[in-house]
Protein backbone atom coordinates (compact mmCIF):
# COMPACT_ATOMS: atom_id res chain seq x y z
CA UNK A 1 0.00 0.00 0.00
CA UNK A 2 2.75 2.51 0.76
CA UNK A 3 4.76 1.84 -2.13
CA UNK A 4 1.50 2.59 -4.38
CA UNK A 5 0.98 5.80 -2.08
CA UNK A 6 5.07 6.73 -3.62
CA UNK A 7 4.03 5.49 -7.30
CA UNK A 8 1.00 7.40 -6.99
CA UNK A 9 3.05 10.84 -5.76
CA UNK A 10 5.76 10.47 -7.83
CA UNK A 11 3.76 10.37 -10.73
CA UNK A 12 1.84 13.52 -9.65
CA UNK A 13 4.77 15.39 -9.46
CA UNK A 14 6.24 14.28 -12.48
CA UNK A 15 3.02 15.12 -14.04
CA UNK A 16 2.99 18.64 -12.46
CA UNK A 17 6.77 19.46 -13.18
CA UNK A 18 5.84 18.36 -16.80
CA UNK A 19 2.99 20.72 -16.97
CA UNK A 20 4.97 23.59 -15.77
CA UNK A 21 7.65 23.31 -18.15
CA UNK A 22 5.53 23.39 -21.25
CA UNK A 23 3.82 26.04 -19.14
CA UNK A 24 6.93 28.07 -19.05
CA UNK A 25 7.65 27.14 -22.80
CA UNK A 26 4.07 28.87 -23.99
CA UNK A 27 5.31 31.79 -21.85
CA UNK A 28 8.58 31.98 -23.29
CA UNK A 29 7.21 31.70 -26.82
CA UNK A 30 4.51 34.32 -25.85
CA UNK A 31 6.95 36.66 -24.78
CA UNK A 32 8.81 36.48 -28.02
CA UNK A 33 5.77 36.47 -30.29
CA UNK A 34 5.10 39.78 -28.41
CA UNK A 35 8.32 41.20 -28.96
CA UNK A 36 7.95 40.48 -32.50
CA UNK A 37 4.37 41.74 -33.31
CA UNK A 38 6.16 44.91 -31.41
CA UNK A 39 9.06 45.08 -34.18
CA UNK A 40 6.60 44.35 -36.69
CA UNK A 41 4.46 48.14 -35.71
CA UNK A 42 8.20 49.44 -35.23
CA UNK A 43 8.67 48.60 -38.85
CA UNK A 44 5.77 50.13 -40.25
CA UNK A 45 5.84 53.14 -38.23
CA UNK A 46 9.33 53.61 -38.98
CA UNK A 47 8.35 54.65 -42.57
CA UNK A 48 5.92 56.63 -41.66
CA UNK A 49 8.44 58.82 -39.68
CA UNK A 50 11.51 58.11 -41.85
CA UNK A 51 13.03 56.65 -38.72
CA UNK A 52 16.67 56.25 -40.44
CA UNK A 53 18.24 55.11 -37.18
CA UNK A 54 15.47 52.56 -36.35
CA UNK A 55 15.64 50.86 -39.72
CA UNK A 56 19.95 50.37 -39.36
CA UNK A 57 18.95 48.96 -36.26
CA UNK A 58 16.21 46.72 -37.28
CA UNK A 59 17.41 45.77 -40.48
CA UNK A 60 20.57 43.30 -40.36
CA UNK A 61 23.94 43.93 -42.45
CA UNK A 62 22.76 41.74 -44.89
CA UNK A 63 18.94 42.27 -45.13
CA UNK A 64 17.42 41.73 -48.75
CA UNK A 65 13.63 43.03 -49.62
CA UNK A 66 11.95 41.52 -52.51
CA UNK A 67 9.97 44.30 -53.62
CA UNK A 68 6.18 43.91 -54.84
CA UNK A 69 7.53 45.16 -58.69
CA UNK A 70 10.09 41.58 -58.41
CA UNK A 71 12.79 44.39 -58.05
CA UNK A 72 15.75 43.18 -54.77
CA UNK A 73 17.09 45.80 -52.68
CA UNK A 74 19.80 45.66 -49.94
CA UNK A 75 20.05 47.56 -46.07
CA UNK A 76 21.94 50.16 -47.69
CA UNK A 77 19.09 51.12 -50.25
CA UNK A 78 15.90 50.87 -48.00
CA UNK A 79 17.79 52.89 -45.62
CA UNK A 80 18.74 55.61 -48.07
CA UNK A 81 14.61 55.30 -49.33
CA UNK A 82 13.54 55.77 -45.62
CA UNK A 83 15.68 58.72 -45.30
CA UNK A 84 14.87 60.57 -48.48
CA UNK A 85 12.48 63.34 -48.61
CA UNK A 86 11.26 61.74 -52.00
CA UNK A 87 9.44 59.00 -49.73
CA UNK A 88 6.21 60.18 -48.51
CA UNK A 89 4.62 57.54 -46.60
CA UNK A 90 1.68 59.24 -45.40
CA UNK A 91 0.29 55.51 -43.36
CA UNK A 92 1.11 52.01 -43.00
CA UNK A 93 -0.64 49.68 -41.56
CA UNK A 94 -0.93 45.95 -40.88
CA UNK A 95 -3.39 43.41 -40.27
CA UNK A 96 -4.29 39.43 -40.38
CA UNK A 97 -0.54 39.18 -38.10
CA UNK A 98 0.66 36.12 -38.03
CA UNK A 99 4.20 35.39 -35.83
CA UNK A 100 5.85 31.33 -35.99
CA UNK A 101 8.66 31.04 -33.98
CA UNK A 102 11.42 28.58 -34.51
CA UNK A 103 14.05 29.03 -31.67
CA UNK A 104 16.19 32.09 -32.93
CA UNK A 105 14.42 32.75 -36.02
CA UNK A 106 10.49 34.26 -36.28
CA UNK A 107 8.71 34.61 -39.39
CA UNK A 108 5.83 37.27 -39.77
CA UNK A 109 3.45 37.39 -42.19
CA UNK A 110 0.38 39.34 -42.89
CA UNK A 111 -1.29 41.82 -44.92
CA UNK A 112 0.08 45.64 -44.90
CA UNK A 113 -2.15 48.89 -46.28
CA UNK A 114 0.36 51.23 -47.30
CA UNK A 115 -0.26 54.89 -48.45
CA UNK A 116 2.91 56.06 -50.05
CA UNK A 117 5.01 58.41 -53.01
CA UNK A 118 8.40 57.53 -54.04
CA UNK A 119 9.58 60.36 -56.37
CA UNK A 120 5.58 61.28 -56.95
CA UNK A 121 5.40 58.02 -58.20
CA UNK A 122 2.34 55.84 -56.53
CA UNK A 123 4.39 53.24 -54.61
CA UNK A 124 0.96 52.43 -51.82
CA UNK A 125 -1.87 49.79 -52.25
CA UNK A 126 -2.74 46.49 -50.07
CA UNK A 127 0.06 43.98 -49.78
CA UNK A 128 0.81 40.41 -48.16
CA UNK A 129 4.13 40.48 -46.85
CA UNK A 130 6.51 38.02 -44.97
CA UNK A 131 9.12 38.96 -42.89
CA UNK A 132 11.79 37.21 -41.49
CA UNK A 133 13.62 38.00 -37.89
CA UNK A 134 16.84 36.04 -36.25
CA UNK A 135 17.91 36.40 -32.84
CA UNK A 136 21.60 37.46 -32.61
CA UNK A 137 23.31 38.39 -29.84
CA UNK A 138 20.17 38.96 -28.03
CA UNK A 139 18.51 41.35 -30.32
CA UNK A 140 16.22 40.64 -33.27
CA UNK A 141 17.16 41.67 -36.67
CA UNK A 142 15.23 41.43 -39.82
CA UNK A 143 16.93 39.42 -42.40
CA UNK A 144 14.61 39.71 -45.21
CA UNK A 145 11.31 41.00 -46.43
CA UNK A 146 8.92 40.37 -49.34
CA UNK A 147 5.69 41.81 -50.43
CA UNK A 148 2.89 40.94 -52.99
CA UNK A 149 0.85 44.05 -54.60
CA UNK A 150 -2.85 42.78 -53.96
CA UNK A 151 -4.42 45.99 -55.27
CA UNK A 152 -3.03 49.49 -55.66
Amino acid sequence: MRRNLLLALFTLVLTLSNACAEASGQGAKSSVEADIRALNDQVAQMQVRHDVAMASRLLADEYIFIQADGQVTNKAQNVAVIGSADFVCDSLTTSNVAVRVYGETAIVTGLASMKATYKGQDVGGEFRYTDVWVKRRGAWRNVTSQATLLHR
